[in-house]
């Protein structure tokens, strides 16, 4: 049983819940966040961005961004054909081993890039070719808004 929670509206660490019967229920993410990092960073990446045409968020420049994603995906970075990068069901960190990197193009079609940012980002020198050799995966709804994933999925009040 999974229920999902609201990423934006929700910063807890930690939710354990049970059924009625006392089993676990898996708790998801949903929503879509932006991991911004500072404006004195953007000189570090410029490199990066114009080598692999990957433009990272700076929080002078945040996009609007008009789907909420089950589960939760939170978007660090785009390209130059309206696509974005992002970790999916985590927050963007290089720390963090377990969160696949994904590639959402215009028409909302989600391909792998890495399994976690740490893999996608270095080498440096070889971002292009991990993203020329990205595969398809499902498993990633777009929703209008939260109301619109309220409708299709069971969400907890927190």
């Amino acid at each position: 049983m999974k229920r999902y929670i609201d990423a934006k509206q929700c910063a807890c660490i930690a939710i354990y819940a049970k059924n009625e019967e006392g089993k676990p229920i898996e708790i998801v993410q949903a929503g879509t966040t932006i991991y911004s990092m500072q404006i004195k960073d953007r000189k570090d990446y410029l490199m990066i961005e114009e080598k692999n045409a990957v433009f990272f968020i700076f929080d002078d420049c945040i996009p609007q961004i008009d789907f909420y994603a089950v589960p939760r995906i939170d978007i660090f970075a785009r390209d130059n054909q309206d696509g974005y990068f992002g970790t999916i069901g985590d927050i963007s960190d290089l720390e963090n081993l377990k969160a696949i990197i994904c590639y959402i193009n215009k028409n909302r079609n989600v391909f792998k890039v890495a399994n976690c940012l740490r893999e996608f980002l270095f080498p440096t020198d070889t971002i292009r070719e991990r993203i020329q050799h990205m595969k398809p995966i499902s498993g990633i709804t777009f929703c209008s808004s939260l109301k619109e994933a309220k409708e299709l999925y069971e969400f907890l009040n927190i």
